[in-house]
């Protein structure tokens, strides 16, 4: 099995109606027959972003037309999907936390490597008001890239102990029980 990088946003639920109008905006959803919802989002180019649809141009089935994927690679922002999207409300928890999921390994990679990726996660912290912005790695590391307002680079061991001495710990505890 592949990765399955995810990046989660920790909102206070007062703050719910941004989060849904941000959404509404920015972000292309689409119901499954299965109960998931997927996303779709259009991103800045960069060069991660191009390598990856080169990519994903070289793995079309015989059937599949390139064209999207051509049009992307010689444009200025690609659509990115399908990522699987959820929101948690846990009824304890003054937080709401929303879940990007990348749907594909490479996918994963991306998430992990793209600057455009990355920025418009933070721009979509700036925009919903949000706590505290990661990309959780599995069983790897929880990289923070924004905490109330800024941009950060923390990343906390997923096997650490939690404790309450840590802001980082703390929202990991609290999105682990969501």
């Amino acid at each position: 099995m592949g990765f399955d990088y995810s990046y989660i946003t920790v909102i206070k639920k007062i703050d719910k109606p941004k989060l849904t109008s941000f959404i509404a905006k920015h972000v292309t959803m689409e119901n499954t027959s299965y109960g998931a919802c997927g996303a779709t989002i259009v991103f800045k180019s960069d060069e991660t972003i191009r390598q990856y649809l080169r990519d994903s141009l070289s793995e079309l089935e015989k059937d599949e037309s390139p064209n999207q994927l051509l049009n992307a690679l010689n444009s200025e922002t690609a659509e990115i999907g399908y990522i699987y999207f959820d929101i948690r409300e846990a009824k304890d928890s003054p937080y709401i936390f929303t879940r990007f999921t990348a749907a594909t390994t490479n996918m994963s990679l991306l998430f992990y490597e793209s600057v455009s990726v990355k920025d418009w996660f933070i721009d979509f912290g700036e925009n919903v008001n949000a706590i505290a912005i990661f990309l959780d790695l599995e069983d790897q590391d929880y990289k923070f890239i924004f905490r109330e307002g800024l941009s950060v680079d923390v990343s906390v061991a997923g096997s650490t102990e939690l404790n309450s001495d840590n802001f980082y710990e703390e929202i990991i505890k609290e999105y682990q029980h969501s």
